[in-house]
């Protein structure tokens, strides 16, 4: 009797499912396909989150639009949605129900590295009934809890250090593939001419700013993989990284590249002096330097400033901030500091600043992650975000202490990502890439935290299957 009711059950729902798909085709073509797709991608992250997480991490800047028509192209009544926001919801919407189906990962969510983050989205989210644009504020929502929810399932208590590498490995072939095949499309027309002088490429349907930033997570973490294994694939991996960020020619990323490249210093410096990594990541920056120095100075001042005009901006920040050529942030930061004025201690709602924006220029996005959460969140979201932040970094120098050997493969490149991210928050909307830079940000700590869980265990054990191929030295 129950295998009758559970066949008629399942029978009931696979009609339904077929006439409603069927009736969705004939009515609106993309959108149901949005709708096929979304909830096989939610069924994948219920069944399979890892499998999930190591395709999210391969992807990486890969825009998904086209399979729904393109940018924004379904429900332009509500603001527009595509297969990037689908997937965004579906696998948000599956690994939360991953974490609130398990009692450990709930329990995690107290836990130092992860409770400031869920102070931060439960404040962020009361915001919204309030927020004068409260569907907006939910995208920007969601976009800042899935890093955290990634962050929960990695470090889940049984994940194991051969676990997070291969997902690292996910990572870096990912990035292999596409930097091979990124030159076809390239030569197809993805690129842009800057001023009918600077060649700037990209990726198909992505900008020139997310794919920048996505390399230069990869750069990091080639730099920690070479650091410890030695092996000259990540050299040639990271070299290539260095060279299509150059193409990218994107301001803020070059900044960041060589804050990034400090930080990797920095830590090889204090940790164990290891000359090798210290001499890769000087010549990555020379070669970085050399490749688009002249292009992002002529971007930034309208000329090509000498050593001396140089130093003396540097000596005067005012002469320098008005010298910068900010193509129009300045004016958006003149709004979204006046919209912050409003209610600076609890912000005016997630979403907040984009309906500020939206009211007095009729476009526009941040360009700026400080203002945009002062604004919409106000100085105590600000602080909770910053504590959490904080967690994340303190989750890699505990790992640097206590994490035995191979830790730095990700404690040095999580605390570079963290740094590099402070510097592209201040000209660019690094919330908004969730796939091309902040879920590897939650995926590096994350594996901090499940690597100091065991600190005796060598290399040559948390490598796994890759040890008797000779991936570690």
């Amino acid at each position: 009797m129950n295998q009758y009711i559970r066949f008629s059950v399942a029978a009931t729902t696979v009609t339904v499912a077929i006439m409603a798909t069927g009736y969705g085709l004939a009515a609106s073509p993309l959108l149901a396909a949005g709708a096929v797709l979304g909830v096989l991608v939610l069924a994948a992250t219920l069944f399979w989150p890892r499998v999930v997480i190591a395709v999210m991490l391969a992807l990486g800047p890969i825009n998904l639009a086209f399979l729904t028509g393109g940018a924004k192209e379904l429900l332009p009544g509500l603001g527009g949605l595509d297969m990037s926001g689908i997937r965004l919801l579906g696998v948000s919407a599956g690994l939360g129900m991953v974490v609130l189906t398990r009692k450990d990962l709930l329990q995690a969510l107290a836990s130092p590295p992860a409770r400031w983050y869920v102070l931060f989205l439960a404040w962020a989210g009361a915001t919204l009934a309030f927020s004068p644009a409260p569907l907006e504020g939910l995208r920007l929502l969601l976009k800042l809890a899935y890093p955290l929810l990634l962050f929960l399932v990695v470090a889940a208590p049984e994940r194991r250090p051969g676990e997070v590498r291969r997902l690292g490995d996910w990572t870096l072939w990912g990035a292999t593939v596409l930097l091979l095949i990124n030159p076809i499309f390239v030569v197809n027309g993805s690129y842009a001419m800057e001023s009918n002088e600077w060649l700037r490429v990209s990726l198909p349907g992505s900008h020139h700013n997310p794919f920048s930033f996505y390399l230069l997570v990869i750069l990091l973490i080639c730099l920690a993989r070479f650091r410890s294994r030695a092996q000259l694939r990540y050299l040639l991996l990271g070299g290539a990284a260095v060279v299509w960020i150059a193409l990218t020619l994107t301001r803020i990323t070059f900044l960041a590249s060589f804050v990034g490249i400090a930080v990797v210093a920095l830590y090889t410096g204090l940790v164990d002096r290891n000359w090798r990594a210290l001499g890769a990541a000087a010549a990555f920056g020379a070669i970085l330097g050399i490749l688009a120095l002249e292009g992002v100075l002529v971007r930034t001042f309208g000329y090509l400033p000498g050593p001396g005009q140089l130093l003396g901006l540097m000596a005067d920040p005012m002469a320098l901030y008005q010298a910068v050529n900010w193509q129009g942030r300045e004016t958006i930061w003149e709004i979204l500091f006046l919209a912050f004025q409003v209610s600076p201690v609890v912000g005016s709602g997630m979403g907040a600043s984009g309906a500020a924006l939206q009211t007095a220029m009729r476009e526009g996005v941040a360009h700026n992650e400080y203002l945009r959460l002062a604004v919409d969140t106000g100085l105590v979201g600000c602080l909770l975000y910053s504590l959490a932040v904080w967690g994340w970094i303190r989750a890699a120098l505990r790992t640097i202490r206590h994490g035995g050997r191979g830790a730095e493969e990700f404690a040095m490149p999580a605390l570079a990502v963290i740094g590099a991210w402070a510097i592209i928050a201040v000209t660019d909307n690094a919330f908004d890439y969730y796939g091309p830079f902040t879920q590897y940000a939650g995926f590096l700590a994350a594996a901090c935290v499940v690597l100091s869980r065991e600190p005796s265990a060598p290399l040559s054990d948390q490598l796994g299957p890759l040890a008797g191929s000779g991936a570690a030295r």
